[in-house]
């Protein structure tokens, strides 16, 4: 009998309890971006490849879930000290550790995931371990970096599942996915994390950490050395074993078949389990949609129920409510028969003149206070007027004739003042004009800081530039080239009234004359446009000796030499005096005055000859003069304003005397006759009281009536009061009735028995005081079972997800029985048909035809051989204690 040791879940090799690592699974994990999986053979795997591969990392990968404090990357380093940390490894960072301070070398510098997880099975069970680390944004601090750990005894859990469900949802979602499925555990702690593993494997704290300090070594020389000297000097035990397995050589054949029949069994095991937790997901999500169905009636019949109880509660309230309002009309009507009663013997007893008299007495007291309020406003008046305020004929008299006189005299003012008034807007309303001007002026001068020219000529030398295809510097004004030179200022304003116009003449190229004539011939430009076409004259310009020409200094520019010509033409003689001028012919005064032919003379005052200067290279000269004339105007605008306030006020004072004085006019004595108005009152005061003596048969008669009366009203009020609430609750019951009817329609042909009981137990039934309520309750409900329904869709989805994957994963283990079988949910009858044939007939038989043929062979040769061992174990023992010594 022999037995393969390359079968490491052969249950003679390795114990029951004894788990192996089968696969490695990561996800931005170092140099590993996106998503890898090192699946690990059971008979043994070697990580080879060269430097900078990534060997060390995917060791280290394994390190961080079970070490505390991981030493990375040491077999890099021939297992000194690790020059790696956890950050390093999620960001990706390449070279030589992290500590270069340069982030062109790390491949994941911003937002990032990183997953890492372990497979370990014992050839029957399979456990997962594994963490997901997370950071938000760019730091690279460890202080930033986001850890979840997780432990599942359940296989159809993986590194997959838990990443999709964290880029769902975040953290919270696999918190609450990790809740809803038994076997799978989540930990902040790594600390409670690594509690658990070493619980579950059963060995001490120090046991991982002297794994992560072995696979650090470069060489296993020493350790090599160790083993063959206490483990592998004596080969006796080889030759006895080698005939010992060779007897094993058929059971090892019907033993993988076990494991074969085993695995698949295991494969389909979860497709089982899962797809049970389906059919419950799916018949419960059934469950809530029939109950969102029968939510409307269900609630509909509950309404009514409470609706009625409200109506037929109403009812009996309207009942209680006419027997109330009957009783209070019944004494109602017996008061006012025993008032009319009291009220006429108090008629008959001479109440009749008293009623009289009072009522004469309330009227008079009503006119009194009129009078008098009357009387107080004219007193007001008069004394604002200061007139007489006595209330007399004679006093109101004069008062008028006063009124009348001065009433014409106001009338005179106010129309004088309403004059001025105008005029005092028309004034600075054109003041405000002038401001609005300037400030535009100023705002395009600054706009155009090369140039004195008026902003809508420099806006027409652009339209023009555009249209003919030119830069504004090939269309300069005249103005724009000269400037009057810093030692001749004081003929500046002269040389601009000479120039005169042609500072607003544009000097066009000849090439462009043509086009530039024909736009503005065919426009309406609002301006008066000058244009000269700036021809290079064939000789130089020729200035007068004594010409405002030789004031004047040139800017550079190629319509230079044709400007010089244009102004040649017009130069004028520059004289001291009107006397020198006389004699000159063409001449001018630093003064503005001009001649022409001999004997004309002219001088043009319609503007200031320090206002609207054009000339010069820049626009600093004008830009100040505007500036000043805009504060001065501005000035100007403020005092006319003010002068504007006061006349607007005196004006307003002017009609409020007015006003007073109409007021006055139209007073009657007869509406501040006061005193004749209090003289009358007392008069009617005296006379009731001597009729209305306590003792007389008059007054008991009236105090009588005025009891029952009082009496009579009260009730009248509760009877009033009475029929208010039984409207209202008429209106009430007319309400629920309305709603009862309603909800009837809504419950149509009702609920069944069975759907009835269904609703009964899932829904909560109103208290008796909810009835106004049901809507928002029945929304409520609504908003659940949506909740609901929507969790278990996820979860249908989930467990649809998790059962391809499970398929796929049989398949691949299958040896023929499912190789026509798909991977969809309706394939998955013939997987659990499949386990059932494995659980009741292929698993029993294999294990059976195993343990016979066990039985059959050499038991002696397999006892022989295990006492050899445990002899041999022994003195290994015995060795180790003597090197431990």
């Amino acid at each position: 009998m022999s037995q393969p040791l390359t079968d490491l879940f052969a249950a003679e090799i390795l114990p029951s309890t004894a788990y192996i690592l089968t696969h490695l699974d990561l996800y931005n994990w170092g140099p590993f971006g996106g998503r890898h999986c090192a699946e690990i053979d059971p008979k043994g795997s070697a990580i080879i490849g060269p430097t900078g591969s990534g060997k060390t990392t995917l060791v280290d990968a394994l390190m961080t879930l079970l070490t505390h404090q991981p030493r990375y990357n040491l077999a890099s380093t021939g297992g000194h000290e690790s020059d790696r940390d956890l950050i390093s490894y999620i960001r990706g960072v390449s070279g030589a550790g992290n500590n270069s301070g340069d982030n062109s070398h790390i491949a994941r510098p911003g937002k990032t995931v990183t997953g890492v997880s372990a497979r370990f099975s014992n050839g029957d069970r399979a456990i997962r371990i594994g963490a997901l680390f997370w950071v938000d944004g760019s730091s690279s601090a460890a202080s930033d970096l986001k850890r979840l750990w997780l432990f599942s005894e359940r296989d159809d859990q993986n590194l997959d599942n838990w990443l999709a469900i964290h880029h769902e949802g975040g953290v919270r979602e696999l918190k609450q996915y990790v809740r809803d499925n038994p076997g799978l555990q989540a930990n902040d702690s790594k600390k409670a994390y690594l509690a658990q593993v070493r619980r579950f494997f059963e060995v001490g704290e120090n046991a991982f950490t002297l794994l992560n300090r072995a696979a650090g070594l470069k060489q296993l020389n020493s350790i090599d050395e160790i083993f063959r000297e206490l483990v592998l000097d004596d080969h006796s035990a080889f030759d006895r074993a080698a005939e010992v397995a060779s007897e094993f050589d058929d059971l090892a054949a019907i033993h993988s078949e076990l494991e074969t029949a085993r695995k698949q069994h295991q494969s389909l095991l979860p497709i089982a389990e899962t797809y049970e937790k389906h059919q419950i997901a799916k018949a419960e999500l059934d469950q809530q949609l029939t109950l969102k169905e029968l939510l409307p009636v269900w609630y509909a019949q509950t309404g009514y129920e409470l609706w009625n109880s409200r109506k037929q509660a109403l009812d009996k309230q309207l009942d209680d409510g006419r027997k109330t309002l009957d009783s209070l009309a019944g004494t109602v009507r017996a008061l006012n028969s025993k008032a009319d009663t009291l009220k006429d013997i108090y008629l008959q007893a001479g109440g009749a003149s008293i009623e009289q008299l009072k009522e004469q007495i309330s009227q008079q007291r009503r006119w009194t206070e009129e009078r008098e309020r009357h009387a107080r406003d004219y007193q007001a008046l008069t004394r604002k007027l200061e007139l007489d305020d006595a209330l007399s004929p004679e006093a109101l008299a004069n008062n008028h004739q006063h009124s009348e006189t001065k009433l014409r005299e106001l009338a005179e003012l106010e129309d004088s003042q309403d004059k001025t008034l105008l005029d005092l807007r028309i004034r600075h309303g054109k003041l405000e004009e002038t401001l609005t001007e300037l400030t535009e002026e100023i705002d395009r001068i600054k706009a155009r800081p090369g140039s004195n020219i008026d902003g809508r000529y420099q806006e027409f030398r652009s339209e023009l530039a555009r249209a003919l295809n030119l830069d504004e510097d090939s269309l300069p004004f005249v103005a724009e080239l000269v400037e009057v030179k810093p030692g001749e200022s004081d003929w500046r304003g002269a040389i601009e009234r000479a120039i005169g116009g042609h500072r607003l003449r544009l000097l066009v190229p000849p090439a462009a004359m043509q086009s530039a004539l024909d736009r503005v011939n065919s426009r309406d430009n609002k301006l008066h446009v000058r244009l000269l076409e700036a021809q290079a004259p064939q000789a130089p310009a020729r200035f007068m000796d004594d010409g405002f020409t030789r004031k004047l200094n040139f800017k550079e520019h190629p319509h230079r030499e044709a400007l010089k010509q244009l102004l040649a033409g017009i130069d004028r003689h520059c004289t001291d005096s009107p006397e020198a001028l006389r004699q000159t012919p063409h001449g001018m005064t630093r003064q503005g005055l001009m001649s022409g032919r001999k004997g004309y003379f002219e001088k043009r005052d319609n503007q200031r000859l320090d206002k609207g200067w054009m000339t010069g290279f820049n626009n600093r000269d004008r830009l100040a003069a505007l500036n000043t004339e805009l504060a001065e105007t501005r000035q100007q605008a403020e005092a006319l304003g003010q002068q504007l306030k006061a006349a607007r006020s005196r004006l307003n004072e002017t009609r409020d005397q007015i006003r007073l004085y109409d007021a006055l006019t139209g007073i009657e004595f007869d509406t501040i006759d006061l005193p004749s108005a209090l003289r009358e009152l007392d008069s009617l005061e005296s006379r009731l009281k001597a009729i209305t003596d306590p003792d007389s048969d008059v007054e008991k008669a009236r105090r009588d009536f005025e009891a029952v009366n009082e009496k009579l009203q009260q009730s009248r009020k509760d009877l009033s009061k009475q029929e208010t609430a039984l409207a209202l609750l008429d209106d009430k019951r007319t309400q629920a009735s309305r709603r009862c009817t309603d909800l009837m329609n809504r419950i149509g042909e009702g609920l069944t028995d069975p759907q009835q009981t269904l609703a009964t137990r899932h829904f909560r039934t109103p208290a008796a005081d909810q009835y106004e309520r049901l809507d928002a309750l029945e929304r409520d409900q609504r908003e659940q079972l949506d909740k609901a329904i929507g969790k278990l869709g996820k979860q249908i989805q989930g467990y649809e997800l998790s059962l391809t994957q499970l398929m796929e994963k049989a398949l691949a283990i299958d040896t023929g029985a499912l190789i026509e079988t798909g991977s969809n949910i309706e394939d998955i009858p013939e997987y659990l048909e499949r386990l059932r044939v494995l659980e009741e007939e292929a698993l029993p038989q294999k294990l059976e035809r195993f343990l016979s043929y066990l039985n059959q062979s050499s038991d002696q040769g397999v006892t022989q051989l295990l006492a050899h061992i445990q002899n041999q174990v022994a003195i290994i023992e015995e060795r180790i204690a003597d090197l431990n010594a």
